[in-house]
């Protein structure tokens, strides 16, 4: 909904990141009653929806309610980029791992986190776990995956000589990979902010309304922020953040 909204892209949108120091004005100011969009959370969903929104002619504000940004699941995850052959193409999440898997390394390019196409091996030890590795390179090819490949037990020990001797054969992703989460995080937070995005932190949200076309976000330390648009990526406390306010975090519409 935001980003089909009329709104204008910035020009010389920044992507580079920056030391988040030299940006002190954006991080915990003053709470404003006229931004267009506020993201509450800020961990790499957050994040990356704030960092976008940041690229547009619109006011972005970010309400983070720990001391500092990726401190929720972003913090506590693998880093493992998902070769795109876990789920089967009818779900939603196996075509966003897909498409999320192509863009790493543009983001590497204009961000400079740490990011390696390391590939994925999943290696099985008896013919149950080859099925299931069958099943998977199956699923994989119908997802379109790029250089997917069904090992033998010869090119499986080529790959990763070290495997255990029992192994029978498995699955190559060269596309997968690993990212460093908290730089990848902290990256997409100074572009954001270097690109006009507000950070609060600190900023735990306890109610909400909305009136004449605004939300009101209210956090425990009774601060206030007024947006046009309310992102919801608390992160596992998304479901709580619904219920706020009589109608919750909710469209106007109903939806």
């Amino acid at each position: 909904m935001l980003l089909s909204a009329p709104f204008k892209m910035r020009k010389n949108v920044v992507y580079l990141p920056y030391t988040m120091k030299r940006y002190l004005p954006n991080l915990n100011p003053a709470p404003e009653s006229d931004y267009d969009a506020a993201v509450i959370g800020c961990g790499v969903s957050g994040v990356n929806i704030a960092r976008k929104l940041s690229s547009y002619k619109i006011k972005t504000a970010i309400l983070e309610k720990a001391a500092d940004i990726s401190f929720g699941t972003s913090k506590a995850n693998s880093g493992i980029i998902h070769g795109g052959f876990h789920h089967n193409k009818k779900y939603l999440k196996a075509r966003l791992e897909i498409q999320g898997n192509l863009m790493f390394d543009q983001l590497r390019r204009e961000l400079d986190f740490p990011f390696m196409r390391c590939g994925i091996i999943v290696a099985a030890l008896h013919e149950e776990e080859m099925k299931v590795v069958e099943h998977l390179y199956r699923q994989g090819m119908e997802n379109k995956v790029i250089g997917l490949e069904l090992c033998s037990r010869e090119r499986i020990l080529e790959l990763e000589p070290k495997l255990s001797y029992d192994v029978i054969g498995g699955l190559y992703a060269p596309g997968g990979g690993i990212v460093e989460p908290y730089r990848f995080v902290f990256a997409l937070a100074e572009s954001a902010l270097k690109n006009g995005a507000h950070l609060y932190t600190d900023y735990d949200v306890v109610s909400s309304s909305y009136e004449d076309g605004r939300w009101t976000i209210n956090a425990a330390d009774g601060r206030t922020v007024k947006s046009r648009y309310v992102i919801n990526a608390a992160g596992l406390y998304a479901d709580d953040l619904h219920g706020f306010g009589q109608e919750g975090l909710k469209n106007p519409d109903g939806v």
